[in-house]
């Protein structure tokens, strides 16, 4: 069998060629990885004031609905 065909510079030009593509994708999704995660943080609603958020809206239902039945 012959191995020439393995080692032409085509080839190994090719290959080098893939490689940089695979490194500069692997480094974009690294880069777009720790931008949502700073996103995410910058956006992050404290626990208080998602709890604030649900809890009034549901009193001010609960009231309106016994006033409903009592009236």
């Amino acid at each position: 069998m012959c191995m020439d065909y393995i080692t032409r510079p085509e080839f190994n030009e090719h290959k080098a060629h893939l490689d940089t593509r695979f490194e500069n994708v692997q480094h974009q999704i690294k880069e777009a990885v720790s931008d949502l995660k700073d996103e995410i943080k910058d956006r992050k609603i404290p626990s208080i004031k998602f709890w604030v958020g649900i809890t009034v809206p549901a009193v001010i239902s609960i009231i309106g609905i016994l006033i409903q039945i009592f009236t």
